[in-house]
Formats: C-alpha cells, structure tokens, sequence
C-alpha cells in the first residue's frame, strides 16, 4: 500500500480545518483510503486506520505527488 500526502490548493479549505489529504491505494490499485489531515503529524493514525481498513501493511509516504518519499519506518516508527 502507498499513501499519497497532498496539499490542497487555497480556497478548498478554512483557516481552523484540515489542509492535506492522505490517500491510501492498495497494492493492486483497485481500492483506496482518503481522508483529510491537518499536519504530517497527523499521518501515523492515518497510516493506522488505512491498513486496518486495506487490510494491507503501508510501504512508502509519497509527499505532493514525489517530492519526498519516506518509507513507514520514518513516520510510524
């Protein structure tokens, strides 16, 4: 499973709620998990509920579509 971690474009959201989204996609590509984050501190819960619900271990953290990846380790721990 990856997880995409994206900022919204201004405007799509309010000042006191979530900015990002984090989606999910499993490995066959065919399923997907998203909902809205409000910080990078934000993605080990996500990261949590994603493969219970994918049921599917996350591999990599894709950040704004590849401007950084980092593998679970880095942000599960």
């Amino acid at each position: 499973m990856k997880v995409f971690y994206n900022k919204l474009p201004k405007g799509w959201f309010s000042v006191s709620g979530p900015n990002y989204v984090a989606r999910a996609v499993d490995t066959t590509g065919k399923w997907e998990f998203v909902n809205w984050v409000q910080s990078f501190d934000s993605l080990p819960k996500f990261i949590g509920v994603a493969e219970k619900v994918l049921k599917e271990q996350c591999t990599v953290v894709v950040f704004h579509n590849g401007s950084w990846t980092k593998k679970r380790e880095e942000i599960v721990g």
